[in-house]
């Protein structure tokens, strides 16, 4: 489930707080940061999702080699295509 999103700092709405902060005088540092640091977590879940996604390649892999029948779930999607 790898959907791509825009990033938080460039949405409409957020630019639009920022434009109006700046054009008022207040201080947008601290949003800043805060969209730094959202933005380190969506890399960090991207990258969290990646490796998971291998992880599960490497256990099919480990599962179809340790025992060659094909499981409940592959039977079934071979079953689908041949019908």
């Amino acid at each position: 489930m790898n959907v791509e999103a825009m990033p938080l700092a460039e949405n409409e709405h957020v630019k639009e707080l920022l434009a109006l902060l700046e054009d008022n005088g207040k201080p947008t540092s601290g949003i800043e940061s805060l969209l730094s640091h959202v933005k380190e977590m969506e890399d960090f879940i991207v990258t969290a999702e990646s490796r998971i996604s291998d992880m599960k390649i490497q256990l099919d892999t480990m599962r179809e080699i340790g025992n060659p029948e094909p499981s409940p779930q592959k039977r079934l999607a071979e079953r689908g295509q041949g019908a």
